[in-house]
């Protein structure tokens, strides 16, 4: 073996097309220059191809012989096997019938109690076994290797002697089953692993020479077999590094551990922080990094993408469409997601289950090719009838199961056309599903072709057939035909969620992402790293029942230690062997699914003063650069909404104070609920969270109602009066006895203690309840102007008055803490004070900041009790407060509205209040409702009455008229002022 060095300040693609050039180069007997007998490692199949393609390119005109390109998996072939290799479905069929079959005293300990003889029942072990024999086999182990390892046996010993157990359980089950597998003429896949590593199969000649270039992160039994070729073949391991850079690397050219997590490489020379771009989502990464690609031209610019979190894809997919961008995802796609593996695990459900639930039936007559194949069977057929009468089907019976026949099958004439079709598929069973399923197929598709696809739609159709076909070819093994149906349809579920397929780019102008391992192949200039997360990068296996970390490295096979060390390594040698700032990273905080994404621990090997900087950054607040998609709604579409007219001289407004609240917050949402009366979308939670804050104030108000309750000063009594009020009120609510219900009413027992306690202390201070639940009702109506009156309508919660001082009124709020009442009242943002100003609404100053007043309720309720009972309330009514009962004491409490900010007292809140009040009405009067508030408050209750903003959705006519009336009303005032 000899080991050589590749210049890391260069392409490693660069480095082994030079090496093989000036190193490897030989002239065959006819003249022809010759790389046939080197065999090299690459490991991925992209990774091959990037290497073909620049050999052939320096090859030039003159050619050369290729070198034979291989991944490590195809190295390890035995000499000889005793049996054919079983297939997957094979093997999973296998250990079924066997566990339910056989039993030893061996190894029957492995389970707590035996399953039933039903083989479908031994699956989960089945799977376990397997997945376990794909681990074990990247070293050429088998489960007897295991149990008989005496590096093994003494650390069970030191650490856990009944794995020790364990194991040897496993090991007899394995000489069991192996022993039945071998009668059926198969061997399993982890024993040709195991042959290879004893016995492999040399190259085929001419091949003397094997080059592992780089090669970081093989299966380690690959060295086992190296090591047999050695004697005999010339072998040259490449390490992309400088010869003083020797120690960090084993002799086949691995990252040691030490070496490359104990004592890193600093990369901040090569990646500073103005090349890490943060967003907040995937679709903000996905639109900056689609942008940049546009801007780029990709197809000419020597720039290369990695998209290393799968889950990227899904936005950064849509993106490129939008800007007609043409990119390729490299990874797998799984069948089962597949419009065509979709319809297989529905076709499966119909015909494999005794009852099939009516949620099979529905589904696949929502599928177009079941609706396309019945419309060619039956030329009357109507599809748009049959959906209609399924859904009247559904709302008239409630169907469950799939019946033998349709009810009432003369007023559903379509749907029985459906059913009848589907229910043949039920009936005419073969005894294989996989020829079941064939014969299905062989009648949906019989005049289907591809012609009339889209061509990407056609792409994936033609790539998941491919790899349903192959499944199904899986299935003619003469072992699965003598599986039970059951089995069959349980393997077949399996296989289908483990089936995928590979797509092909559409075209050469294409963006291809690289994969982590192969990034080093690429001679591309720039490099885009995106979704460069913790757990993608490095990734590792937590929490393995079988083969824990520890045990690994005793076993020698791949440990979380080492993908460290290789991914270290990696990512070094992508910086180092390209100029500063070429490499990107771009990074989301959230992934798709919402959760929280860590940086990559590679992001943090820079020196100690880049890393605080980089650690405030990343853990920093990150603003969003989302913008919302403008969708275009036609015209015939738009909302045409009635007139706003104004309202007639003399005319009286009856509203609440909560309405003109509600017209302050946004005119538009006031429109929609106040003049056209719509419901709003209201979100039901069990039960209403507004049926509990309405049994709270009604329990305060009859506890303010009663004479000698309302005078109690004891802070029990009142707690003790309140809660028995409040028992005989929920007591029907107590039967559901839910969880959450019994929770609820647990917080609001809490809240009522709060206003005993609350209440003690302000009948102690003198202050006595004078009336509770004071309707406006009866009230007359208030002139505000010559033209208009206000008549309001509503309830004050409370009034209170104590001698000497006055009186209050109070308002009940049912909060969280005492701190939502400054956001409830005022605003200091630009939007709120910008959007007051350009309606000409007055505006508040505290503490040197302008703020927009945001609720009225209670100085309204002050100026309509002194105009309508002057000799009672003018000039006695000193105190606006808000009862607010929060969730604990400490957040509750009696808070009044001018003393909410104890350095600079609302002293002029009551003056502002009413000239609010009257600007506001004026914008009533005059039918002014138009624009919505820029804080799009309409959203909370009326966003699904819009396609998109509301200026996109609703009649141009309406708006250009609101608009008119706007500036015209506004410039008035304004040339009047």
């Amino acid at each position: 073996m000899i080991r050589q060095f590749i210049s890391p300040e260069k392409s490693l693609l660069q480095g082994v097309v030079e090496h093989l050039f000036s190193a490897s180069l030989r002239q065959t007997p006819m003249g022809a220059q010759s790389l046939a007998h080197c065999m090299i490692v690459v490991p991925t199949a992209r990774s091959a191809r990037h290497l073909r393609l620049a050999i052939a390119k320096r090859a030039g005109e003159k050619g050369v012989l290729a070198p034979t390109i291989v991944q490590p998996e195809q190295m390890i072939q035995p000499r000889s096997l005793p049996f054919p290799e079983a297939s997957f479905a094979e093997l999973l069929a296998a250990l079924t019938l066997f566990l339910s079959t056989h039993t030893s005293e061996a190894w029957s300990p492995l389970f707590d109690k035996i399953p039933s003889a039903e083989a479908s029942n031994w699956l989960g072990f089945a799977q376990q076994c397997v997945q376990l024999w794909k681990r074990l086999s990247t070293k050429g182990y088998t489960f007897n290797d295991v149990a008989q390892s005496p590096a093994v046996q003494t650390f069970f010993t030191e650490h856990c002697q009944e794995e020790q157990t364990r194991w040897n359980q496993l090991a007899a089950f394995e000489t069991d089953f192996l022993s039945y597998l071998h009668a059926k003429n198969l061997c399993a896949p982890v024993e040709r692993f195991a042959y290879a590593k004893r016995d492999p199969k040399l190259p085929d000649t001419p091949i003397d020479t094997i080059l592992l270039p780089a090669l970081v992160d093989p299966l380690p039994v690959i060295y086992d077999i190296l090591e047999q070729y050695d004697a005999q073949m010339k072998i040259v391991v490449l390490l992309h590094a400088l010869p003083t850079e020797a120690h960090r690397f084993d002799q086949w050219g691995r990252p040691l551990i030490t070496a490359w997590t104990e004592t890193p490489p600093s990369l901040e020379d090569s990646l500073s922080d103005k090349n890490i771009h943060l967003y907040l989502q995937n679709d903000e990464l996905s639109n900056a990094l689609v942008t940049q690609l546009a801007k780029s031209n990709p197809y000419t610019e020597k720039l290369g993408l990695s998209v290393l979190d799968p889950s990227l894809f899904t936005s950064l997919e849509l993106v490129c469409r939008q800007k007609e961008i043409a990119i390729h995802n490299p990874s797998l796609h799984t069948l089962n997601r597949s419009s065509l593996g979709r319809l297989t695990q529905n076709l499966i459900s119909l015909i494999a289950s005794p009852e099939c639930s009516w949620e099979i039936l529905n589904a696949l007559l929502h599928e177009d090719d079941i609706l396309v194949y019945i419309g060619t069977q039956i030329p009357e057929f109507d599809r748009t009838k049959c959906l209609r009468e399924l859904n009247l089907y559904q709302n008239t019976f409630f169907p469950k199961t799939i019946p033998d026949r349709l009810l009432d099958e003369a007023s559903y004439s379509h749907l029985v056309f459906a059913f009848n079709l589907l229910h043949a598929f039920r009936s005419n069973q073969e005894p294989s599903l996989a020829t079941t399923l064939r014969t299905i197929f062989s009648k949906i598709y019989a005049t289907r072709t591809t012609a009339a696809m889209e061509k990407h739609a056609a792409k994936e159709f033609l790539g998941a057939i491919h790899a349903l076909i192959e499944l199904l070819t899986a299935f003619d093994a003469p072992l699965l035909k003598d599986a039970s149906s059951s089995l069959q349809t349980e393997i077949f579920k399996i296989l289908l969620n483990q089936g995928d397929y590979q797509l092909e780019e559409d075209a050469l102008a294409c963006v291809t992402s690289l994969g982590w391992l192969e990034l080093a192949w690429s001679d591309c200039e720039t490099l885009v790293l995106a979704g460069l997360s913790e757990g993608v990068v490095p990734d590792a296996i937590v929490g393995d029942a079988f083969l824990p970390n520890q045990l690994c490295r005793v076993l020698q096979l791949n440990t979380n230690e080492q993908r460290l060390a290789r991914d270290t390594f990696l990512f070094s040698e992508l910086l180092r062997a390209r100029q500063p700032d070429a490499v990107h990273v771009l990074l989301s905080v959230t992934s798709a699914a919402g959760e929280i994404q860590k940086p990559s621990r590679l992001l943090f090997l820079c020196q100690d003063a880049t890393l605080v900087t980089r650690i405030k950054r990343f853990f920093g607040e990150i603003p969003s650069t989302r913008q919302m998609t403008q969708r275009l709604v036609p015209d015939a579409w738009r909302l045409q909404l009635p007139e706003a007219k104004p309202m007639k001289k003399g005319a009286i407004l009856q509203t609440s104070a909560t309405g003109l609240d509600t017209y302050l917050k946004c005119p538009f949402t006031y429109y929609l609920s106040k003049v056209l009366r719509l419901e709003g979308k209201k979100t039901k939670v069990e039960p209403e969270v507004q049926t509990f804050g309405n049994y709270l104030h009604e329990v305060l108000d009859a506890f303010a109602k009663d004479p000698q309750m309302r005078d109690l000063t004891d802070e029990a009594l009142i707690f003790e009066a309140v809660q028995c009020h409040f028992n005989r009120l929920t007591s029907p609510l107590r039967l559901a006895h839910t969880r959450n219900l019994t929770l609820i009413l647990e917080a609001l027992k809490r809240r009522l203690k709060t206003f005993a306690h609350i209440q003690a202390q302000l009948r102690s201070e003198g202050w006595q309840i004078i009336t509770s639940e004071y309707r406006f009702s009866n009230s007359q109506a208030i002139p505000l102007t010559e033209d208009l009156c206000l008549q309001l309508r509503g309830s004050i919660d409370r009034i209170d008055y104590k001698e000497g001082v006055g009186y209050r009124l109070i308002d009940y709020k049912t909060w969280k803490a005492t701190d939502k009442l400054k956001d409830h009242l005022i605003s200091t943002s630009k939007k709120s004070t910008t959007f007051y100003q350009s309606r000409q609404y007055p505006l508040g100053q505290i503490l040197k900041k302008e703020y927009a007043l945001k609720s009225i309720q209670l100085p309204l309720y002050r100026y309509v009790l002194e105009a309508s009972e002057p000799k009672r309330f003018r000039g006695k009514i000193t105190s606006l407060a808000y009862f607010i009962l929060g969730e604990s004491e400490r957040n509750s409490g009696l808070c009044d509205t001018i003393k909410l900010n104890a350095e600079c007292p609302l002293n002029n809140l009551y003056p502002l209040a009413i000239e609010l009040m009257q600007s506001a009405v004026r914008d009533i009067q005059n039918a002014i409702f138009w624009p919505p508030s820029p804080e799009n408050a309409w959203q909370w209750e009326y966003a699904s009455l819009f396609l998109a903003e509301p200026k996109e959705s609703i009649s141009k006519a309406w708006i250009q008229q609101q608009e008119a009336r706007f500036a015209m009303y506004h410039k008035k005032e304004a040339r009047h002022d």
